[in-house]
């Protein structure tokens, strides 16, 4: 699609000049750091075990090493990162809709992370 700006015929933005694609990616990136940042901040590495899985009804089913917390966000990036990846693929073959699905799709899955993220660390404080 071609559009006209001040008499020259310029192409449609670029993934990275699309507003909704910097949004959803600021966004989803910052709620990653929110979710090392809490772990980093409440979990405290000096123990030797600590709480990674409680369940409502068994109660606490898997403890492990402090540093096992951090998979939760490294696996939220991970998948940001291919989502990431996935969208520009599909946005540079005109698959906008699904490209914008895909990075908010991260936004929520970014959303779990701190949600998680949170559980730990109240579970561990």
């Amino acid at each position: 699609m071609l559009l006209a700006v001040d008499g020259d015929i310029s192409r449609e933005k670029s993934f990275w000049q699309n507003d909704i694609v910097r949004n959803l990616f600021w966004f989803s990136l910052t709620l990653n750091a929110v979710s090392w940042g809490v772990l980093f901040f409440f979990v405290s590495m000096t123990r030797d075990r600590i709480i990674l899985h409680y369940n409502v009804y068994l109660g606490v089913d898997i403890i492990g090493a402090p540093y096992l917390v951090y998979w939760v966000p490294a696996v939220g990036l991970l998948f940001w990162t291919v989502n990431l990846f996935l969208a520009q693929y599909l946005y540079v073959k005109q698959e906008r809709i699904i490209s914008y699905a895909l990075l908010l799709a991260s936004v929520m899955l970014e959303f779990g992370t701190i949600i998680a993220a949170i559980s730990l660390a109240s579970v561990n404080y």
